[in-house]
């Protein structure tokens, strides 16, 4: 009589195919684990050894007993953080287009020349641009952060998040720095902590840079008040108080709006 095989696990080495690899996973209500629900035949999975009814337990050595049948499917839930590129300048420049889009605040890399110096630090398409040379530049405008990327001849590093991590830390409330990239990553945020304690850079704020503007015209005063107006007499004014008032009027007057759909994009090649 022969002796029983022993009863141990197989390890399935599946190489995917013209059709893929050919087998059906599924999960049942009530059941723990995802199994092999079909195997094609004369399919790689065949091949492997795989058979309708076995247990999945691990996948490329990831143990997945515990995960979700979409999380088998698509593998572990990736550690979302920042990169750092660290970008030496070849002959045509470092290879990517940078830009900047009304339609959300930010600066963005637009495209990456492939082979390029961009593209082998690991920068990629739709990356956020958040630090240059370890300085955050969200609240710079674009031509700021041009000359921050220029202001060394021959390298950049570049601190930058793809759009899914960009929304994980907006969700969270942080801005990322270059301690992310290996360090701790943030935990989400407790209830009553502001936005604005947590969030560096991201918030957009604005102000008038025309000179002149002093704090009685900030608290809503266009200019000095005639002091007889108030007992009905309407003297002419003098001189200097004419182009006062004509000075604050030009103060107060708002620059024309832009026309973005005529121009919505700024963008620069480096």
């Amino acid at each position: 009589m022969a002796t029983p095989e022993p009863l141990r696990p197989r390890l399935c080495c599946l190489v995917r195919g013209e059709h893929g690899y050919g087998f059906h996973l599924h999960g049942e209500k009530g059941r723990r684990g995802q199994f092999i629900r079909r195997v094609e035949p004369g399919s790689p999975a065949e091949a492997a050894e795989l058979r309708a009814g076995d247990r999945l337990v691990e996948v490329n050595g990831v143990n997945v007993e515990g995960e979700t049948h979409h999380q088998d499917v698509n593998g572990p839930a990736r550690e979302l953080r920042p990169r750092l590129c660290h970008l030496v300048k070849g002959p045509q420049g470092y290879g990517f287009n940078l830009h900047s889009d009304k339609s959300r605040p930010g600066q963005y890399i637009r495209s990456v020349d492939p082979g390029s110096p961009a593209a082998h630090s690991g920068l990629r398409a739709q990356d956020r641009l958040i630090e240059v040379n370890g300085q955050n530049v969200e609240g710079l405008r674009h031509a700021e952060v041009v000359a921050s990327i220029k202001a060394r001849e021959d390298e950049a590093r570049l601190l930058v998040v793809d759009p899914e991590t960009d929304e994980h830390f907006k969700r969270l409330r942080v801005t990322p720095t270059e301690e992310h990239v290996e360090g701790p990553l943030p935990s989400p945020v407790t209830n009553g902590t502001s936005p604005a304690q947590l969030n560096g850079g991201s918030a957009c704020s604005s102000r008038s840079d025309l000179p002149g503007l002093d704090k009685d015209n900030e608290d809503g005063s266009t200019w000095k008040h005639d002091p007889f107006q108030e007992s009905g007499l309407h003297l002419s004014p003098t001189a200097a108080e004419a182009k006062e008032k004509a000075r604050a009027t030009r103060v107060n007057k708002r620059a024309p709006q832009m026309d973005w759909n005529r121009k919505r994009e700024i963008f620069s090649n480096f």
